[in-house]
């Protein structure tokens, strides 16, 4: 079993090049984990559109057909830690090789990316950008493992 998350950015912050970096090798203690980020095609700032059809195509070619998808949409279901560690628990015995975590670009993903997710997961109710969703995403994530491990991590 494989762990990965995807994002789509031009530029990677320092702070969430550390902050990956970080929680990739904890979360990797329990299962091999990836980050991996696609560059947004180039299009005008108002080419809204253009940009989230470009960026999904990328995304879409990302994914393999026997991995279990996680969507971070605002529109997905809301989760306790403790329910999305509950939730990982039974996708990580379900037998998929790979489950992929998908943090859209700024204007979000197509149709397309919707339906192939298993899973949609809202983050927050607050709106954030596609960096913070990245870091909220690797920090519950490593949370969830935590408490299905019974470490001391998470206080709930």
């Amino acid at each position: 079993m494989k762990l990965a998350f995807i994002g789509i950015s031009t530029r990677i912050p320092p702070w969430l090049d550390q902050l990956g970096q970080d929680y990739k090798k904890k979360i990797s203690y329990w299962i091999d984990t990836n980050i991996q980020y696609f560059n947004s095609p180039s299009h005008d700032r108002d080419a809204a559109q253009k940009k989230i059809e470009s960026e999904s195509e990328i995304l879409l070619d990302a994914l393999s057909q026997d991995d279990f998808v996680i969507l971070c949409d605002e529109r997905g279901s809301s989760l306790s830690s403790e329910e999305f560690a509950k939730k990982l628990e039974k996708i990580l015995a379900g037998g998929k090789k790979r489950i992929v975590l998908i943090i859209g670009g700024a204007y979000g993903v197509n149709d397309s990316v919707k339906k192939r997710a298993d899973l949609k997961l809202c983050l927050s109710e607050f709106t954030m950008t596609h960096h913070l969703a990245m870091a909220v995403a690797l920090e519950q994530t490593y949370r969830a493992m935590t408490i299905l491990k019974g470490t001391s991590y998470h206080n709930g």
